[in-house]
């Protein structure tokens, strides 16, 4: 999956579907939001957008290995509470891990993305 597909998935998770109708997509591949003028929403490339994205979403972010040093990557999940409370589940309905390849925050945006791409393509 391209860059694109992820911030299109990511976008219908976060209910930003409509923006993208109404104003479509930059030639960067970022969403053109609804404020006035448009901005630019790229989770892959800023930190805040990433943010609200999860806190949107409800993911959780853990740096992998948990414990052991240095970190190497990291993970973003999104549990099935309903499921997770009743004892059905003991695994996250959306788990995403991402190595850092040099840029710890890059790849937490990116995790971050991709975790709300699953989303997005779940609602499908």
């Amino acid at each position: 999956m391209n860059d694109r597909e992820l911030l299109e998935l990511a976008a219908k998770a976060a209910g930003l579907d409509s923006a993208a109708e109404m104003y479509g997509w930059c030639e960067s591949g970022a969403l053109l939001d609804r404020n006035d003028p448009p901005e630019v929403w790229n989770p892959l490339t800023d930190d805040a957008d990433a943010l609200r994205l999860a806190v949107a979403l409800g993911l959780s972010l853990v740096p992998y290995p948990i414990y052991g040093n240095p970190k190497h990557s990291v993970i973003a999940k999104r549990y099935d509470h309903a499921r997770y409370l009743r004892d059905e589940a003991e695994e996250p309905q959306i788990e995403e891990v991402q190595v850092y390849g040099g840029d710890p925050y890059a790849a937490t945006r990116r995790a971050i993305t991709r975790a709300a791409a699953e989303i997005g393509r779940q609602m499908t």
